[in-house]
């Protein structure tokens, strides 16, 4: 998840198609292909922090988060971050 998607945004840009993403990926994909790539989840990122609003509002005061190093997991890592306390 997101590294594929990364690799095919050049491509889908410069062809007469669109691509519908049956999962998420970055927000950035969007821009990366002008628009013609779409999906019917929220971005990796807007799933992060949803995630970490989440965790807040639960009171939980530590989080174990494993991230793998790929681009799924570095999309993830920064907005999670960014919301939990």
């Amino acid at each position: 998840c997101g590294s594929e998607q990364k690799a095919l945004a050049p491509l889908v840009r410069k062809s007469d198609s669109v691509l519908m993403l049956t999962n998420s990926a970055p927000g950035t994909i969007f821009a990366d292909s002008a628009g013609k790539i779409f999906m019917p989840q929220y971005a990796i990122e807007d799933e992060a922090r949803y995630n970490a609003t989440l965790l807040n509002e639960k009171g939980s005061k530590r989080a174990i988060v494993l991230y793998i190093d790929n681009e799924y997991s570095r999309t993830h890592e920064a907005p999670f971050d960014e919301v939990y306390k």
